[in-house]
């Protein structure tokens, strides 16, 4: 007690603090502490030491005394190894040991641009084979690949709930009838599509043109009539019906909410393809398979073949040219996963869409033009020229209606670095959803009375109106 009462009165004089002072002054000129001289080693107080195997070694994980604490990994060189204190848990006197410094607290990154570091997507072609195949699970395929339960005539159209494509967005915008005088019905053939609500397409030579009928039915089996009031193609001349066999058809009035556009593949589609996968720009498909339709209004299943691009980018967006065209070919008929449920392109389905199934979503990316082939829309090509034809179509009739092609949303899908010509491998950004994409022209180009190409500069160079396409559907 009296030496504890002593240092007390100790430590409140003047004279006891000096001589506090001058001790530790006198004991740190006798143990001098060796400083290190590199910066990364100056924060020690939370920081344990860890044995190195040898005092060669460069490279050592440093432990935290504990859960708070977060220690980095150094990598320093052997000259900055020096003998761990006593105190440290993994203290080895015959082992010299590297100190490090405490990581510091992570700094949250922004999401990286690049499409290349992203984690979450997946690849384009897993994801619809995916979907067509969860679409057909469970169903029969002899009653249930009929689109309409009752297709005999227009006004009795009743659509069968049990249809793989029934709940798909997208399935009340394709064609169920018209007034053509083709079929058995008559006004069963001759396929096509809403792409706006104001625009259908059809291929070229099995068209609908200016005072044809069409019918489209809601979900809940209402009847939908619109009239043809001008329609317009690209004029390319084909004898293969790769290129350019495609029609744009302006309807009298908007299509109802319950009617559904059918949304598109970007013109950058081949980003989301294997770039290994490719010779030169053709993608040769492995497995991948699609949904079209055909003149009885089934939904029958195939198997790609081929994707030939031709071009990546289009040289020359604001004309017409057919040498950049690309198309599609299907594989022939073999046993696979679909084999139940495909069939047949034969004369008279022409026009009717083929289709990738993207998560509920039907995309369409032709019109069928023979048994094994299709313009392919997902291409800048042919892309840029149905924009162009929906304002030349409006043109014709002396309108603007301001519609695009809407493109379906591809954030979640890989984009692939492509190392083919005409593309730069790792420039490209991922395509983001456009609920209207923009025009080929510019919003400033006029649009001139008469059919036309307009160019963003305003001015305007007439287009000699040819003959409309014929309108019976060439035999295949």
């Amino acid at each position: 007690m009296s030496n504890d009462h002593s240092n007390d009165n100790c430590k409140s004089s003047v004279v006891c603090m000096l001589r506090n002072i001058f001790a530790k002054t006198w004991l740190k000129w006798l143990f001098p502490k060796k400083e290190n001289t590199l910066p990364e080693v100056q924060a020690l107080a939370s920081v344990a030491c860890c044995s190195l195997p040898s005092t060669s070694s460069t490279v050592v994980c440093c432990s935290s005394p504990s859960p708070s604490s977060t220690v980095a990994c150094c990598s320093l060189p052997s000259s900055s190894v020096s003998s761990c204190p006593p105190s440290s848990s993994s203290y080895s006197s015959s082992s010299p040991v590297a100190r490090c410094e405490p990581a510091p607290s992570p700094t949250p990154s922004k999401p990286s641009a690049s499409p290349s570091a992203r984690r979450d997507t997946v690849p384009f072609t897993e994801s619809t084979n995916n979907s067509l195949l969860a679409v057909i699970a469970a169903k029969n395929a002899d009653t249930d690949k009929f689109i309409f339960s009752n297709y005999t005539a227009v006004d009795s159209l009743t659509r069968n709930t049990n249809n793989p494509l029934h709940n798909l967005e997208g399935v009340t915008g394709i064609i169920a009838w018209n007034d053509r005088k083709y079929g058995k019905p008559k006004g069963t053939q001759l396929g096509g599509y809403a792409i706006t609500p104001r625009h259908i397409l059809s291929s070229r030579h099995a068209a609908y043109v200016a005072g044809d009928k069409v019918w489209f039915v809601a979900r809940d089996n209402t009847l939908i009539e619109r009239t043809v009031i001008a329609h317009q193609s690209p004029l390319y001349r084909s004898v293969s019906y790769n290129q350019g066999d495609y029609i744009i058809g302006l309807l009298d009035s908007d299509l109802p909410d319950s009617i559904e556009p059918l949304e598109v593949l970007p013109p950058d589609f081949y980003k989301y393809l294997d770039n290994t996968e490719f010779n030169d720009t053709t993608w040769k498909a492995k497995d991948v398979f699609f949904v079209h339709t055909n003149q009885k209004e089934q939904s029958l299943f195939s198997k790609l073949n081929n994707i030939i691009f031709r071009v990546f980018e289009d040289p020359d967006p604001l004309t017409y040219n057919p040498s950049n065209a690309g198309y599609f070919q299907r594989a022939r008929q073999s046993k696979n996963a679909i084999s139940e449920w495909s069939g047949p392109v034969i004369g008279g389905d022409s026009g009717s869409p083929s289709m990738f199934i993207v998560g509920t979503k039907l995309v369409p990316f032709s019109v069928w033009s023979t048994a094994m082939v299709g313009n392919f829309f997902g291409q800048a090509r042919n892309y840029n020229d149905l924009n162009r034809l929906i304002v030349d179509t409006d043109a014709k009739a002396g309108i603007s209606t301001g519609y695009t092609l809407t493109d379906i949303d591809m954030s979640e899908f890989k984009v692939y670095s492509q190392s083919v010509p005409n593309s730069t491998p790792s420039s490209y950004s991922a395509s983001s959803p456009s609920a209207s994409r923009k025009p080929v022209h510019s919003s400033t180009a006029s649009i001139c009375s008469t059919a036309s190409i307009c160019s963003p500069s305003t001015s305007c160079s007439t287009v000699t109106s040819s003959p409309s396409p014929s309108s019976t559907p060439a035999k295949k």
